[in-house]
């Protein structure tokens, strides 16, 4: 072949291959940026648990910034944590599952993604963060009504059918005990020099 037709190929081919690759980092500038700006925390782990990307608009929300735990092991970072420790060994483990976690007084819903290629081999994971602190205090607040509704619901049929204070009290207690979920509950009447007795006393037999 004639020599410039082979610098003509070759640098046809670099030309090609710098236009190639200058779409590819731009791409993926433009997929950090947008993973970045998202409103959640990623993170995704090697099968050894060593964190690699470490990215989210609310990593501010537990005190973090972008790539600050990168490089280092998800287990010592959690260690205390041993729900989250848990799960982590079972994503690493190839079992795609969830967990709402409570955390820097916020709600999160953790997923818990394992990278498996076509082989079945495992690779790490990726686990993903999303604040739900709006959604559970809105659900909170919403059972919260149903319950007093319930409560009072309850009181008005005593009421109607006893003016007896006594058996007022005790269908309120007993109403409170259930819905808590407790062994016990009890009401005690304070006298004005704070000395005072129990008026109710509910508990599980």
């Amino acid at each position: 072949f004639p020599s410039h037709d082979i610098g003509q190929s070759l640098s046809h081919i670099v030309h090609k291959y710098q236009r190639h690759h200058h779409t590819l980092i731009s791409s993926n500038q433009q997929l950090r940026l947008i993973i970045a700006n998202m409103p959640m925390i990623i993170l995704v782990t090697d099968q050894d648990g060593v964190i690699l990307l470490c990215e989210g608009k609310d990593l501010g929300k537990i005190n973090l910034n972008t790539g600050d735990l990168v490089g280092h092991s998800i287990f010592d970072i959690y260690a205390n944590q041993p729900t989250i420790i848990n799960s982590i060994q079972r994503c690493l483990a190839g079992e795609h599952h969830s967990l709402s976690h409570y955390w820097h007084d916020l709600y999160f819903e953790i997923e818990y993604i394992p990278f498996i290629n076509s082989q079945g081999e495992k690779h790490g994971a990726l686990i993903v963060g999303t604040d739900v602190t709006e959604q559970f205090q809105y659900a909170e607040s919403a059972r919260l009504q149903n319950w007093r509704s319930v409560i009072f619901s309850n009181i008005a049929v005593k009421i109607h059918q006893s003016l007896d204070m006594d058996e007022i009290l005790q269908t309120t207690v007993r109403e409170v005990r259930s819905f808590l979920s407790t062994d016990r509950v009890l009401i005690y009447r304070f006298n004005s020099d704070w000395s005072g007795d129990v008026v109710v006393d509910i508990y599980r037999t």
